[in-house]
């Protein structure tokens, strides 16, 4: 869970910094983006209350994946 929790949470900054640049210049993919957004919300949070918060283990997983997940965002933007 530690992992789906890190992915999700740079995916919802991601997608969040989205809406920002498509409110005032596409209402449809704004509202498409903010659907995605809830969907991955309630992954997140199921996945935050599903482990434990203070293992070491989790923390170091959790900064490796974020890491990595932001990468691969950002690659695919190019």
């Amino acid at each position: 869970m530690a992992t789906t929790y890190a992915v999700e949470t740079v995916v919802l900054q991601h997608l969040k910094h989205q809406t920002d640049h498509l409110n005032d210049i596409d209402k449809d993919a704004f509202d498409c983006v903010s659907a995605i957004i809830e969907d991955e919300q309630e992954h997140h949070d199921h996945a935050f209350e599903n482990f434990d918060q203070n293992s070491l283990m989790a923390k170091a997983l959790i900064k490796v994946v974020s890491l990595c997940t932001e990468g691969v965002i950002r690659f695919g933007m190019r």
